[in-house]
């Protein structure tokens, strides 16, 4: 089918398709059937006839149903963009289906793990440096809000979180803060315990996508208060799905910047001593 024309709009508030060619061959018939069919199925309500001004063949369409088909063709593209900006982000992931199954769940699986000890290598990409920056160190987490983080190469530092206050320590000092005292602590220190208590999804700091692959769920989190939206562009969070416990973590700045965490040799539920989050 090959079809030449011009759309435009006449008085009587309908549009018109002028079709001055039309030539069906074998090849092209079907194509003729796929096209009204097209426009049917859109809303559009096409009746074929003859122009008013010039008499010549062509499909009259209600503006109605050209402006429904309009807005079918904007949502269509929308979630077309969409969806290709999620795939290109995270190639091996897919949206989540069902979020509130995976929200109930993940709180679920989350609540049965009292204690969390592991390794972990973090990865710090500056814009201004080449050549990434590599630390290695241990973690431990016990509920409820009891978590220590110690690097231990290529530098000593420690930073731990009992309660409503923090620790942090350096081979120079040591510093121990009221988090009640300072508004961003607070939010830290919420962000760090919700990620690994299984609660993030319920953080009124953070709108949150899910998405998920075979082994594991993808969280993307993106702040919504102003002083978090200063620190971070988004915070990714990979979650595992055989134990729901945190696989890495993804800190994402607005200049450019990021921190990437990896957890490895976890081990749940073993005894910790309190001694360890002494302050």
């Amino acid at each position: 089918m090959k079809m030449h024309g011009m759309v435009n709009r006449m008085k009587d508030n309908f549009y018109w398709l002028s079709m001055p060619d039309i030539r069906i061959d074998q090849s092209s018939g079907s194509g003729l059937k796929s096209f009204w069919f097209f426009v049917c199925n859109h809303g559009l309500k096409p009746v074929v006839t003859t122009r008013p001004d010039t008499c010549a063949l062509a499909l009259k369409f209600d503006i109605k149903g050209i402006s429904l088909f309009l807005k079918q063709i904007a949502f269509s593209l929308v979630l077309l963009l969409t969806a290709y900006s999620s795939f290109a982000q995270y190639p091996t992931y897919k949206a989540l289906s069902d979020l509130p199954a995976f929200k109930k769940e993940f709180s679920t699986q989350s609540e049965k793990i009292s204690s969390i000890t592991s390794t972990f290598v973090q990865e710090k990409i500056l814009t201004a440096l080449t050549e990434k920056i590599t630390s290695e160190g241990k973690f431990w987490f016990k509920r409820s809000n009891k978590v220590k983080i110690e690097y231990i190469k290529p530098f000593h530092y420690t930073m731990t979180l009992n309660g409503d206050k923090m620790k942090v320590k350096d081979d120079q000092k040591e510093n121990t803060i009221n988090v009640k005292s300072n508004k961003l602590f607070q939010q830290v220190n919420r962000i760090i315990v919700d990620c690994v208590q299984g609660t993030i999804l319920d953080s009124k700091d953070f709108t949150t996508r899910v998405f998920e692959n075979e082994n594991s769920y993808l969280l993307e989190m993106t702040p919504s208060s102003k002083s978090l939206k200063e620190f971070f562009q988004t915070i990714v969070l990979v979650v595992e799905k055989k134990d729901y416990t945190v696989k890495s973590i993804e800190m994402n700045e607005p200049s450019g910047d990021k921190t990437l965490i990896s957890f490895f040799n976890k081990k749940l539920n073993e005894q910790i001593s309190d001694e360890i989050f002494a302050l």
